[in-house]
């Protein structure tokens, strides 16, 4: 919703949680319980994870196990916290 409500300058970096719109689709539809076509709804009224993917200072790929999402998470907090990265195990754009 940042970059739909215009307020991706309020911030310095902008990290971005990308999934895969299959993943996506079935984990809105567990979660909320929702169907096919009410999920597809939601998905399709923002901005897609790859749009959104390309404006982002760092990416962080959600379409995997939790514990590689929070592999990927203490890389980039490792950055911002160092101002290097150990390895480009995450993407930054």
């Amino acid at each position: 919703m940042l970059f739909e409500a215009g307020f991706e300058d309020l911030v310095e970096k902008i990290i971005v949680v990308h999934v895969d719109e299959k993943i996506q689709l079935a984990r809105l539809m567990s979660r909320n319980a929702l169907s096919k076509e009410q999920a597809m709804f939601r998905i399709e009224s923002q901005m897609s994870s790859n749009d959104k993917s390309k404006l982002g200072d760092y990416v962080i790929n959600n379409s995997n196990t939790k514990e590689e999402t929070y592999r990927q998470i203490d890389l980039i907090l490792d950055e911002l916290e160092r101002g290097v990265i150990k390895n480009d195990e995450c993407i930054r754009n």
